[in-house]
């Protein structure tokens, strides 16, 4: 059984006072959002699905629909209450600013996180609506979120991460700030090999996100993944594409191209946060055995 355990430092507890000014978004605050698409096509041994719409929590959205988000109440523990509805059924949820954080540290490694849940969860019930929207509406437009974005596109970071020691392959990250948009792009590529327990994982992960820098309000994502090998020694195989955005935002496309390319070596270019920031890097760790 694949263990990741992520260690995020610095976190701290925010007074009612400040609330209001951190989050910059206040209680009865709503943004409507247009699910573009959303597919995903899911394999497990002899069993297959196919979902075209989008799903959170118990509730369903159909692709190129739309739904919306509402502030219920800014909390000092628990960050933001929101609520989810679409024309008929409404869902109600919270994100804290140390959930996203590691919520985002792990989906990085979404592909090898995805092939432990299809063999132990393979719900086609879930997998026939489409894949889960992501709930990164609202979150701290503070610097040290946008510095905990940047850290992706150093390679200190991935020093310590003990899931890297099962790949090889290759990462590109960005995080751009313009027009008052913080734009964040990231492709990771490559292939978990981990013996002792049957794993060996090709995949392909890209995805953006953009926030607003004055509100942290999510403008919109689109995410493009690939993986297919055996995990667990049981084959699995998954495609999930997804484009998400506030009504009335233009959404730009990737910043990097899409497409597992095995071999491929990248040429490694770091500049400073906020003008642009990326980082190419290669994985070429000695597994253990």
């Amino acid at each position: 059984m694949l263990l990741l355990v992520i260690i995020l430092g610095g976190f701290c507890l925010i007074k009612f006072q400040n609330l209001n000014a951190i989050y910059s978004i206040i209680p009865g605050e709503t943004h409507d959002y247009i699910l573009e698409r959303s597919d995903l096509y899911v394999e497990f041994e002899d069993l297959s699905q196919v979902g075209t719409d989008g799903r959170y929590n118990d509730i369903s959205i159909s692709s190129r629909s739309s739904f919306t988000v509402e502030v219920l109440d800014i909390d000092e523990e628990w960050g933001v209450d929101f609520e989810i509805s679409n024309s008929t059924h409404s869902t109600s949820d919270y994100l804290t600013n140390d959930q996203f954080k590691y919520e985002f540290s792990n989906f990085i490694y979404y592909p090898i996180f995805e092939s432990e849940r299809i063999v132990e969860e393979f719900d086609i019930d879930k997998i026939k609506i489409g894949p889960e929207i992501t709930h990164w509406f609202f979150i701290q437009p503070i610097e040290a979120n946008w510095n905990f974005l940047d850290n992706f596109t150093t390679e200190d970071y991935y020093a310590n991460i003990p899931l890297n020691q099962y790949i090889e392959g290759s990462f590109q990250a960005s995080l751009e700030r313009f027009e008052g948009e913080i734009i964040f792009d990231y492709d990771i590529k490559g292939t978990y090999t981990n013996e002792s327990d049957e794993s060996n994982i090709q995949f392909d992960h890209l995805f953006k996100f953009i926030w607003n820098e004055t509100t942290g309000v999510l403008l919109g994502y689109r995410i493009s993944s690939y993986l297919t090998g055996k995990y667990l020694g049981q084959n699995v195989y998954e495609e999930i594409y997804v484009i998400c955005r506030i009504s009335g935002y233009d959404m730009p496309n990737y910043k990097f191209i899409p497409g597992f390319i095995p071999g491929y070596t990248y040429v490694i270019t770091i500049g400073g946060i906020f003008t642009i920031a990326v980082l190419t890097s290669i994985f070429n760790k000695k597994r253990k055995n």
